[in-house]
């Protein structure tokens, strides 16, 4: 490299190693800011699918930043940088992956077709697949360093060539298939609105459950948009967009539970921290007759309709977990 590349890239390092203690850093202010609601919520309950989510979405972010901390200040070895890499891609990707578990979830317990679960659960497979293999073949395929210039400690990549070409498009499959979810998504809260129009009263599960769940789509679109953005023009340049938007991301995947263990105490008029039988959120459906006006009039019957299911509160049969 002549002098002015490897000004620019002396640069991007100084960069990225400023934007990966800026991102340890919010992922541990947002683990202390939200400790209270985790122990309200989530210690001392019995084990559960969406309480194992949670606290991998909690948790994994920091050590994913911490390794991306070290290995952009002192790496080591050669060997020692690629296992970095390695780890923290695996545990970019599972971030995305286990949020989009419960939002597959969620989409079930709206819906409750058994047709379309194993739609989702399928193209989850594969898109899941995809990414890996495009960003797995791509980080492989380079040699890393621990020290690319002389007496500047930092995992970089020599021969990245192919990293360069594809390392952005690992974002491509996660975007399309939370499109496709918050597409589901979005009907539903049509089909809501339309049966709520006109009726005043409390904010419900579905609504808080449906309106997270955009929201969150919304966050990712953007981070996965200023990654490619970035990443395409140069791959390094992904270290120090990645280190921001990840914690982001994570705080916005333990948010998209906290918000529904909230609403769903509210509704329940119980404390959640004294709560030991149900451990998490639960939304029950189940199929009724369309209410009457006089239903309407009174305030009775069911809560809210999506897809021809009412949701309703007490112990019924059929009770989809979120």
């Amino acid at each position: 490299m002549d002098a002015n590349a490897i000004e620019g890239f002396a640069n991007t390092i100084l960069v990225s190693r400023y934007c990966s203690i800026c991102g340890l850093t919010m992922c541990l202010t947002d683990i202390f800011n939200t400790l209270p609601r985790e122990v309200k919520y989530y210690w001392g309950t019995p084990k559960s699918i969406p309480k194992t989510l949670y606290f991998y979405m909690r948790y994994s972010t920091s050590l994913q930043q911490l390794l991306l901390t070290i290995a952009l200040f002192h790496p080591g070895s050669d060997l020692v940088s690629w296992i970095f890499v390695n780890i923290q891609l695996l545990i970019g990707l599972s971030l995305l992956w286990s949020i989009e578990i419960i939002l597959i979830i969620r989409i079930h317990a709206l819906y409750s077709n058994k047709r379309l679960l194993i739609f989702m659960s399928i193209l989850f497979l594969c898109t899941m697949s995809v990414s890996s293999i495009i960003g797995f073949r791509g980080a492989n395929t380079a040699h890393w360093l621990a020290e690319g210039i002389p007496g500047l400690p930092c995992c970089t990549a020599n021969n990245s060539t192919l990293l360069q070409d594809t390392f952005w498009a690992s974002w491509i499959p996660t975007l399309v298939f939370e499109s496709i979810l918050v597409g589901l998504a979005i009907r539903a809260l049509r089909r809501y609105r339309e049966f709520h129009k006109g009726l005043h009263g409390p904010e419900t599960l579905v609504w808080t459950l449906l309106r997270d769940s955009i929201i969150y789509y919304l966050v990712v679109l953007v981070a996965g948009a200023i990654y490619m953005a970035v990443a395409k023009v140069q791959w390094f340049n992904g270290e120090p967009a990645s280190s921001v938007l990840f914690p982001v991301i994570s705080a916005c995947g333990v948010r998209l539970l906290f918000h529904l263990q909230a609403k769903n105490a509210e509704l329940r008029g119980q404390d959640m921290s004294m709560q030991v039988l149900h451990t998490h959120t639960e939304i029950k459906f189940k199929t009724r007759p369309p209410r009457s006006e006089t239903d309407i009039e009174s305030g009775s019957g069911p809560t809210s309709t999506v897809n021809g299911l009412d949701q309703i509160e007490g112990p019924i049969d059929d009770t989809r977990t979120i």
